[in-house]
C-alpha cells in the first residue's frame, strides 16, 4: 500500500525523536555505536524516498489510452426485391397503359365495397381489353377464354364491362359484353363515365402484292388505321431507290381504300379508325424483278389533301 507523503514524514519525525529519547537516557547499546544523524541527512533521505515511491506509482499505473477515433456510422445497404413472375414491361406497352384510377380495391368475389358491387367475369372466347367501350379506344390487353376477372362497372348501355386488368394487378380496361360472361346481376353494376376517345391520326402501311387487272398493273399496299380519325383521301407514288425514277404515280384518290387484297377497283372511300384495308397505285414503267423500291404514302382526314395528313413510306422489292 503507498503511504501520503504528509504521512510519511510525520512519522518520520516521530521516529527521530523517539531515537533521541533514548540517547539522552544513557541505555547500553550493545555493538558499534550508531553513527550520528545529519539533519540535513535525513531531509535528503526523505526526499529521495517520496521521489521513489512516486517514481514507482507512476511505472505501476497502467498507460493513459487515447479516446477512439471517432468511426462514421455503417452505410445501410438495400437489396432490390424480387420481381415477380411476370414479363417486363416493354417501353412500347408502356406508352400503352391507361392512367385509369382504380375504383375499389380489386376483389376475387363479389362483394359490395364503397358502393360498387363487384361480379365475377369470364371470357367467353379471347378478347381484346380496351381503355373504354369502344373499337376507338387503344388495346392494353386480353381477356382469354376461361380466363376470370372483375367486373367493377358498366357502360350506360351494359354492352361493355369494366374490369381489373387480366395481368397488370391495380389497373383496368373494358372488354366487350358479347364475348364474355358476368356472373351475377349486371344492372347491379356501377355506371362508368369513360375517360373521351382521343383524337389521333396515324396509320401503318406495308407492301402487299402487285395485281395484275388487264393491261395495268397496281401496287397493293395494306394500310391500318391506327388512330382514332377517320381517313378519306389518299397520295401515293412510288420511286426506284437507285436511280430516284418514279415508277408509279403520283396519283391522287378521293376513293383511295379496298376492302380485298386482290381487288382491281377501290371499293371504300373512308377508312375508320382502328380498322384496315388495301390502296393501290398504277405501275407505270417497265420494272425488273428485285428492283428495290420505295413507296410515299400520305392519308388525309378531309379531301383534297385537307384536313390533318399523315405520310409513312415503305420500302420494298419488286416481286
Amino acid at each position: 500500500m503507498l503511504i501520503p507523503p504528509n504521512r510519511f514524514l510525520k512519522s518520520f519525525a516521530c521516529l527521530l525523536a523517539g531515537l533521541a529519547l533514548l540517547a539522552g537516557c544513557n541505555f547500553p547499546i550493545f555493538g558499534p555505536a550508531p553513527s550520528v544523524l545529519d539533519p540535513d541527512g535525513m531531509k535528503t533521505a526523505a526526499v529521495e524516498t517520496l521521489q521513489a515511491l512516486s517514481q514507482e506509482r507512476t511505472q505501476q499505473a497502467p498507460p493513459p489510452t487515447s479516446p477512439p477515433s471517432p468511426t462514421s456510422a455503417p452505410t445501410a445497404t438495400f437489396a432490390l426485391a424480387p420481381t415477380s413472375g411476370e414479363p417486363p414491361i416493354t417501353a412500347t406497352e408502356a406508352t400503352l397503359i391507361p392512367s385509369l384510377t382504380p375504383l375499389a380495391s380489386p376483389s376475387p368475389i363479389p362483394i359490395s365495397t364503397s358502393g360498387f358491387v363487384l361480379l365475377r367475369i369470364i371470357g367467353l372466347e379471347a378478347t381484346n381489353c380496351r381503355t373504354g367501350p369502344g373499337p376507338l379506344y387503344e388495346i392494353v390487353g386480353y381477356l382469354n377464354k376461361d380466363q376470370e376477372a372483375t367486373a367493377y362497372g358498366r357502360n350506360d348501355a351494359s354492352t361493355w364491362w369494366y374490369i381489373t386488368h387480366p395481368t397488370r394487378d391495380g389497373e383496368f380496361c373494358w372488354v366487350w359484353a358479347q364475348t364474355t360472361e358476368v356472373i351475377g346481376e349486371t344492372a347491379n353494376l356501377e355506371i362508368i363515365t369513360p375517360s373521351p376517345i382521343p383524337i389521333t391520326t396515324s396509320f401503318t402501311a406495308s407492301f402487299d402484292q402487285v395485281n395484275v387487272c388487264g393491261s395495268a398493273r397496281l401496287f397493293i399496299f395494306r394500310i391500318e388505321n391506327t388512330g382514332t380519325q377517320t381517313l378519306v383521301w389518299a397520295n401515293i407514288q412510288v420511286k426506284d431507290l437507285a436511280t430516284e425514277k418514279v415508277v408509279a404515280g403520283p396519283e391522287n384518290q378521293n376513293t383511295p381504300f379496298m376492302s380485298s387484297a386482290g381487288a382491281c377497283a377501290p371499293t371504300m372511300s373512308e377508312l375508320p379508325g382502328r380498322s384496315r384495308a388495301y390502296s393501290y397505285i398504277r405501275q407505270s414503267v417497265e420494272i425488273k424483278s428485285g428492283t428495290r423500291l420505295r413507296a410515299f404514302i400520305i392519308l388525309c382526314t378531309d379531301m383534297n389533301q385537307g384536313g390533318v395528313c399523315v405520310e409513312q413510306r415503305v420500302t420494298f422489292s419488286y416481286p
